[in-house]
């Protein structure tokens, strides 16, 4: 295989894992990741991600998480203590002291939409709902098991395998 061939199938996933939900007897986790081309990556997803941030006023190195962002949109964001808050995405998104600035806020989400539409990519994600066992909550237990996280993060690797073959393979025929 040349070079260039080896170049062009390489691919970049960025891979995370959340609690979808979480009530007294059961929790449901999943595990999501999304693909592209390498290629891809380095001359769109990563120039247009750039300028997102700079349009937007995050400071390069600040986590993106858009769960910060969510948060702005409860009041009682406001009332938590300095160390509970994220400073940045205050500064990013309010237009003073508790007041989200909605404008600022929807054409950061107009921007997101516009690289996902623009782009290539490939979102997959495994979910599993589990009745909570007080077995997987012992911290001796997580010492030394995954509990919950480790059957789900296998079953996504396993697909995520299955899609990269599947994605050469097609793309040597």
């Amino acid at each position: 295989m040349s070079r260039d061939d080896f170049e062009k199938r390489l691919c970049i996933t960025y891979i995370d894992e959340a609690t979808v939900y979480s009530f007294d007897s059961v929790v449901f986790h999943a595990v999501v990741s999304m693909t592209t081309s390498k290629q891809n990556y380095i001359e769109n997803i990563e120039q247009q991600w750039i300028e997102l941030r700079r349009n937007h006023n995050i400071p390069d190195g600040e986590c993106l998480h858009f769960t910060d962002i969510k948060a702005l949109l409860n009041p009682a964001y406001f009332t938590r203590a300095p160390k509970d808050r994220n400073p940045a995405m205050e500064r990013a998104f309010c237009a003073s002291e508790g007041v989200v600035d909605i404008d600022k806020l929807h054409a950061f989400y107009s921007d997101v939409i516009k690289i996902i539409h623009d782009n290539e990519f490939v979102v997959q994600a495994t979910g599993r709902r589990f009745i909570k066992n007080q077995f997987f909550a012992d911290k001796l237990i997580r010492k030394y098991n995954n509990g919950y996280w480790y059957p789900i993060f296998r079953e996504h690797l396993d697909r995520m395998a299955y899609y990269l073959i599947d994605r050469s393979y097609k793309e040597h025929k």
